[in-house]
């Protein structure tokens, strides 16, 4: 089931549908999009990720995929997680993903897809919704900044660890 946002004659925003392949090609066109950019310095998908990114999709139990589209053609999208707050106690949305293809950075459909996760958040009575940006990545937090996210206090840090990259279940 197809859940609309919004929609113009300009642009529709909505849930992607995680059981159309056409939903998945377009969020992994967007996220290789993203990787191959200078903010994510990465090489594109293989095959086998994409197949991967596929089936984790449709099974995550706690993922929104939002797709942003100007005129019936992919603008971008972000890939976010439902998860909880044990201090607020409350529902968060994680914005772990977003990307806007780069012919239409600029144009303001960043700023439309964040205030529809933000509405998204609302309707769902999350307590708040967390995202991390890079540093050195301006443009974007100039745009979280007017949406009104802020660096948390105290200033928290993002931390990871690899775990055997390439050897899980769905590797094989």
């Amino acid at each position: 089931m197809e859940s609309i946002l919004i929609s113009s004659n300009e642009f529709i925003v909505r849930l992607a549908d995680l059981k159309n392949p056409e939903d998945i090609f377009s969020i992994i066109k967007v996220l290789d999009n993203y990787k191959k950019d200078s903010m994510g310095s990465s090489p594109p998908y293989t095959i086998k990720e994409r197949e991967i990114l596929a089936n984790k999709f449709r099974d995550h139990p706690n993922l929104l995929v939002f797709l942003i589209f100007s005129k019936k053609e992919l603008v971008g999208g972000a890939v976010c997680f439902t998860t909880f707050s044990t201090f607020l106690v409350g529902d968060v949305i994680n914005i772990h993903d977003i990307c806007i293809l780069k012919k239409f950075r600029g144009l303001g459909f960043g700023r439309l897809l964040m205030e529809f996760i933000i509405n998204k958040a609302r309707e769902l009575t999350c307590a708040k919704v967390t995202l991390e940006v890079r540093e050195d990545n301006s443009v974007a937090r100039n745009l979280y900044s007017s949406l009104g996210f802020k660096e948390s206090t105290p200033v928290m840090n993002f931390w990871s660890k690899k775990i055997s990259y390439n050897s899980g279940p769905y590797w094989k």
